[in-house]
């Protein structure tokens, strides 16, 4: 089975369980890695999953979409990354929600990952 990473895609977003989180806004990042048999054998775009297309749907599905959770963004972009290219059998998708952290703390971010995997049936 073949890989595919996305690592650190960094995007702005309206995500969070306080409103002031979905009013103001914030960075999260994305690490995506996408498992099937997609490997280009033979050095061509079209025999392999393109991970530009990858990218831009990330972004788009971070920009119409809100969720309160990061779990539940995570889980619904895995979804959605298998229903979108179809030669993906198993998604893992990590979101990272940098926080502007309360009371005077130090934060680097907090993180909800999941995996998804195309059913046969």
């Amino acid at each position: 089975m073949d890989r595919l990473f996305i690592e650190g895609l960094t995007l702005y977003a309206r995500h969070g369980v306080a409103p002031e989180e979905r009013e103001r806004g914030g960075i999260y990042s994305f690490d995506i890695e996408l498992q099937g048999d997609f490997a280009s054998a033979q050095d061509q775009l079209s025999e392999t999953v393109d991970y530009m297309a990858v990218i831009r749907r990330v972004a788009s599905f971070n920009q119409t979409h809100q969720f309160r959770l990061i779990e539940s963004l995570a889980h619904a972009l895995s979804d959605q990354l298998l229903h979108d290219f179809p030669p993906v059998r198993h998604a893992k998708v990590r979101v990272h929600k940098h926080p502007r952290a309360p009371w005077g703390l130090q934060l680097g971010g907090v993180a909800a990952e999941v995996q998804s995997e195309r059913s046969d049936g």
